[in-house]
């Protein structure tokens, strides 16, 4: 039996090679989570199923845009097709932003759920959400294919879904899987990881004690902009009867404005620890910090 009292510096270490339970807390396998496989379905298949959604909303969307148009431009005019193509582009350009930027803040959530244990590279999570990656890409390429084929060719084909992909209206909703996913893999690798258990956003740090060191580093000059009234404008009117009105309006500009600051800095003591594992880390790190001493227009 290891002898604990001889290496107190490789307590933890001993601990861990000893203590079944501290073994069984930093190794984890992302599938006995709780309720793992209703989390890969919402975020796999039932991402898929937002294009339901996406599908009405790109229609009343587009109709919306043709309304418009068609109060400016007759649709069969070529000032009519440009302001639609434009408009179509711009509903897939903001549909794929507010839909990557979500699955970026939907996989932060799911991870901070399942206790950092979900969504590292080779885990059967992340190996599914990168092959519906591909697949929404190949669908998506798909729709744009048949739609151009389609109205190349003029034909049109009746019942069933098939239909839906008679215009380029509703294509936006197709690139909302793809946004999602790729949202997924993007989002994660901004998640820092713990370095013994793997873990992800479960690191976090304490300041240790009281600042110390501290020091006057000398001082800056920063600039802030500001629109204030500079001035009146007035306006004389001279009627034919010889008579006249003055008036007046405000003017307003944008006004610049000199902050200087003092800089301090000190040293700070931290330690890092994980959540859910023995994780600990002493660090020494420089603290900075600004006081703002003087303030004038200029």
């Amino acid at each position: 039996m290891q002898d604990y009292g001889s290496k107190p510096d490789n307590f933890d270490a001993v601990a861990i090679m000893y203590n079944d339970y501290l073994r069984d807390v930093e190794n984890w396998d992302e599938t006995d989570l709780p309720k793992y496989r209703s989390k890969v379905m919402d975020h796999t298949v039932g991402t898929f199923l937002r294009i339901v959604l996406g599908l009405l909303v790109s229609t009343l969307i587009f109709s919306a845009v043709v309304g418009v148009s068609s109060m400016f431009f007759s649709i069969e005019t070529m000032g009519g097709n440009v302001y639609q193509i434009v408009a179509i582009a711009l509903i897939h350009l903001i549909s794929f932003i507010i839909y990557f930027r979500g699955g970026k803040k939907a996989i932060r959530r799911l991870i901070d759920s399942c206790h950092g244990e979900i969504a590292h590279n080779g885990s059967p999570f992340i190996r599914k959400i990168k092959v519906c990656l591909v697949l929404s890409l190949i669908l998506f390429i798909g729709v744009v294919a048949y739609v151009i084929y389609n109205y190349m060719t003029g034909e049109k084909i009746e019942g069933g879904y098939i239909e839906l992909l008679g215009a380029f209206m509703y294509t936006p909703a197709f690139i909302l899987p793809f946004a999602r996913f790729l949202g997924f893999i993007v989002g994660r690798r901004d998640i820092p990881i713990c370095p013994v258990c793997g873990r992800y956003n479960t690191v976090y740090k304490q300041q240790m004690g009281e600042q110390f060191g501290q020091t006057y580093d000398g001082e800056h000059i920063e600039y802030d902009y500001q629109t204030e009234r500079v001035g009146t404008r007035y306006t004389t009117t001279t009627y034919t009867d010889g008579s006249k009105n003055t008036t007046s309006s405000p003017i307003y500009d944008s006004v610049r404005y000199t902050e200087v600051y003092q800089d301090y800095s000190a040293l700070v003591k931290y330690v890092y620890l994980c959540s859910e594992c023995s994780y600990c880390e002493l660090s020494l790190e420089e603290k900075k910090w600004k006081i703002r001493s003087n303030r004038y227009r200029g």
